[in-house]
């Protein structure tokens, strides 16, 4: 037995179609698919106070596929320990193969990035490689300008 797509634009057999969801407070700067630049087919919508940048992801059977997404703007941290906490959850998505997760959090010029939780210290950012299996918060102190 066989599983196809249907509809107007059908996935062949042993194709695999997900949606990938980004919920973040940032603006969208641009977007790379296995390194090439994507605008057709992504989206940015707001939901639950959040842009949110949507994107459907075609895979073979076994293969995989990095989506890269450029963010910025200003970011509401609350005040702590002399600086603002950053905090970031990447919720779970329940897949065969777990995601695959790199996360690199880096501040401007004279920004100091102090007690990382859930992440490790790489040079002037912090940040993590993982394939969760559950829900992952993470966060780190701001301090300076």
């Amino acid at each position: 037995y066989v599983i196809r797509g249907v509809g107007p634009d059908p996935t062949p057999p042993g194709h695999y179609r997900g949606i990938v969801s980004f919920y973040t407070p940032l603006a969208l700067q641009s977007a790379t698919l296995d390194g090439q630049p994507v605008v057709d087919g992504t989206t940015v919508e707001q939901e639950l106070g959040r842009n949110v940048i949507t994107r459907f992801v075609d895979l073979d059977s076994g293969g995989q596929a990095t989506l890269r997404l450029e963010l910025s703007g200003p970011v509401r941290m609350p005040a702590v320990h002399g600086g603002h906490r950053y905090r970031l959850t990447l919720w779970h998505q329940p897949t065969i193969e777990p995601d695959q997760v790199t996360l690199r959090v880096s501040g401007t010029s004279g920004t100091g990035l102090e007690d990382p939780r859930g992440l490790e210290a790489d040079g002037a950012a912090v940040g993590l490689e993982a394939k969760p299996q559950t829900d992952l918060r993470v966060g780190v102190t701001v301090t300076g300008p």
